[in-house]
């Protein structure tokens, strides 16, 4: 049913309740009796007065009494053609009122066939927000004692039973509050249990042991479990949040007990503080199409729930979390050429070895391995693993991220094995690693790793070398030559640290070259999305300047002995700022302090008109001492309070890196993200 059938299903149950309301006024001793009489007023006579008190359909007499009335109606309709006022005008108005009304009772709602009823009030329910469903039925329930009946009849509406949020988000989990809540919720469970017979039911029910204070309020959720299992065998569509201790209690009633279950969502957290056994809840369940798992065990490596039945699930995602390790197995789409994403965190050689034999070798197309183990010998052996062993042909997603393991034995000779070995074609390739240097990366390493990867659309890594750069660049003269050519994102991260030499390991003119190369090309196919990100802001500020002054041709910047005479005298007295400038009584104070006062009037009167002085303030190190000087405290600068140098270097900090940080429309091609900490060619 379309979304206006299903709003006009609503507005006719609001409009049959308002209509009952309408019709029921109470009389003298109280009780309800209906408004309108057998006759009209205006004399009009309604032959079944009955049906105007009610939403029920007329019986095969009544019906025949109405139509005839009909008639009778439509042919005093016809000898008042040319009604005279006031009075025919009046009548013939109570006449139409009358044939309207009539009609409604042959040929209205209340006639429509109960299996009819029965789809559109289905239809009706299919709303979206919690428990939103239930606040619809009721309503249907209460518009006529027709519908009622239809409704209590048809199982499938009471199918999907009320939620039970009882976790972290619930605003019911403890006090008296908290279990009169649980209780009405366990009693509605209950009621829908009953009255959707034999039907496949659909709950979600949430019970975070870690959150609750009143046992009381746990006794009656776990009661509740206790309830649902009674009818597992019902069981299609389950959304279950529980502890290990409950599910294992009732493991046994659940075994081989699922032969409805089509899809199932679940999330298992260990309390215990012992070793445990995995529970084989799930792996004999004929019709489970869709499975997502998340299991939690805090104290120990045990796994807490038996490995699925892969080959059978159309969809998937199984998150598992240990003290030692994690690992993510999903398939997100039915499709039959949709392959199984790894994502395997922490854990040694025999730990991944162990997760990815789960699978054939050419079903897994996505591989996130990260390495951020404190163990060196853990670390040491899963890279081992990776390098000399793992194959995966089918694989087009690599992501490995070494960047908390500091290895020295990791390098991108352990990539380039991996890579020839599984003679896979990436599509995207993710490298997060930290190099003290580019030249402690194996010469030539990432440039044998993109050629092996024509099809790479995706690549983020750290610093690239000088001779990747060229090779990656587009030369019209030999576009055959160029690494990988179908390039469209390329992100540059640079480790914390490295960049205090920048210049030798981010070459600003290779960057250009690629930038005008691949994106300011007119070719559509050939266009590349370049950032590059970094730690922190003096970084990405001193790159800003030095790629677009290379950009422009300005190797150096050129001033005037007075400009230079002037930074000079900027730059000394921020250096010094936060020193020891003598106590409030000495006249090195307040000499120092006036200076420092005459230095921010210099800097309140300077204008920043163009690139060229953005790049003169930047070669002194203004708007790094500046983002210093926001840091110092008012006690360490002398005659603060006096001056209020506090506040207006605050306010030369946001003057001065207002143009870097905003982007201006005065030729820039560089352009800062993410609050400075990115650049990205445009």
């Amino acid at each position: 049913m379309s979304p206006s059938a299903k709003g006009f299903v609503q507005k006719l149950v609001s409009f049959r309740s308002r209509e009952r309301d309408r019709n029921e006024q109470p009389s003298a001793d109280g009780t309800i009796e209906q408004a309108l009489s057998p006759e009209m007023p205006g004399g009009v006579f309604a032959p079944v007065p009955r049906l105007l008190r009610c939403n029920d359909p007329p019986t095969e007499a009544e019906s025949a009494s109405i139509l005839s009335h009909i008639t009778a109606i439509q042919a005093e309709l016809s000898r008042q053609r040319d009604p005279q006022p006031p009075h025919d005008i009046t009548q013939r108005g109570w006449h139409v009122e009358s044939l309207r009304l009539h009609r409604s009772l042959l040929y209205g709602v209340r006639n429509i066939p109960e299996e009819i009823m029965e789809t559109i009030f289905d239809q009706a329910l299919q709303v979206p927000g919690p428990n939103r469903r239930h606040i619809i039925l009721n309503r249907i329930m209460r518009v006529s004692q027709r519908w009622r009946a239809i409704a209590l009849e048809f199982s499938p509406l009471w199918s999907k039973l009320p939620d039970v949020l009882w976790d972290r988000d619930s605003p019911f989990t403890d006090g008296s509050v908290g279990i009169d809540r649980i209780c009405e919720v366990k009693e509605a469970v209950i009621l829908y249990l009953e009255r959707s017979r034999n039907h496949p039911i659909t709950f979600l029910l949430r019970i975070n042991h870690g959150t609750h204070e009143d046992t009381r309020v746990l006794e009656e959720a776990e009661r509740l479990f206790e309830t649902l299992i009674l009818h597992v065998d019902r069981w299609a569509t389950v959304d279950l949040s529980i502890s290990f201790k409950l599910l294992r209690i009732h493991s046994r009633s659940i075994i081989g007990n699922l032969p409805q279950l089509h899809s199932l969502n679940l999330k298992v957290t260990n309390w215990e503080q012992c070793t445990v056994r995995a529970i084989d809840c799930f792996t004999s369940c004929p019709s489970l199409q869709h499975f997502s798992l998340a299991t939690r065990n805090w104290y120990s490596h045990d796994e807490l729930v038996s490995e699925m039945q892969w080959a059978q699930l159309k969809t998937f995602e199984d998150r598992r979390e240990t003290s030692l390790a994690s690992r993510t197995f999903a398939k997100r789409s039915e499709s039959a050429t949709t392959g199984i994403s790894c994502d395997i965190k922490l854990g040694d050689r025999e730990y991944m070895e162990k997760q990815l034999s789960q699978f054939s070798a050419s079903d897994i197309t996505e591989l996130n391995v990260n390495c951020s183990g404190s163990d060196m010998a853990m670390v040491n052996n899963a890279i081992q693993y990776f390098a000399e062993s793992l194959t995966l042909p089918k694989l087009v997603g690599l992501k490995l991220d070494v960047t908390e393991a500091w290895s020295p034995n990791f390098s991108l000779n352990h990539v380039l094995s991996f890579i020839r070995r599984s003679g896979c074609s990436l599509k995207r390739l993710h490298l997060i690693y930290e190099l003290l240097d580019i030249g402690a990366a194996p010469p030539g390493a990432l440039s044998q790793i993109l050629a092996l990867s024509d099809e790479l659309e995706d690549l983020r890594c750290s610093l690239i070398p000088p001779n990747t750069l060229k090779s990656m660049t587009l030369d019209a003269t030999s576009p055959a030559n160029i690494l990988v050519p179908k390039l469209r994102v390329l992100r540059i991260r640079t480790p914390p640290y490295v960049l205090s030499t920048w210049s030798s390991k981010l070459d600003p003119a290779l960057l250009n070259d690629l930038a005008r190369s691949r994106i300011d090309t007119q070719r559509a196919d050939s266009k590349l999305e370049l950032t590059i990100s970094f730690e922190d802001q003096i970084t990405c500020s001193k790159v800003f300047c030095s790629l677009e002054s290379e950009r422009w041709g300005h190797s150096t910047t050129t001033e005037s002995s007075s400009q230079m005479a002037k930074m000079k005298a900027w730059r000394t007295g921020l250096r010094y700022l936060g020193g020891n400038f003598g106590n409030r009584l000495s006249s090195t104070y307040y000499k120092e302090g006036w200076k420092l006062n005459e230095i921010v009037k210099e800097m309140e009167a300077y204008s920043i008109t163009g690139f060229e002085q953005l790049l003169l303030l930047q070669k002194y190190d203004i708007p790094e001492l500046l983002d210093r000087a926001s840091y110092v405290s008012a006690e360490r600068i002398p005659c603060a309070s006096m001056y209020k140098l506090s506040e207006r270097l605050l306010s030369m900090k946001e003057k001065f890196w207002h143009p870097f940080l905003h982007e201006i429309d005065d030729g820039r091609r560089w352009v800062t993200k993410n609050n400075g900490f990115c650049l990205a060619y445009v």
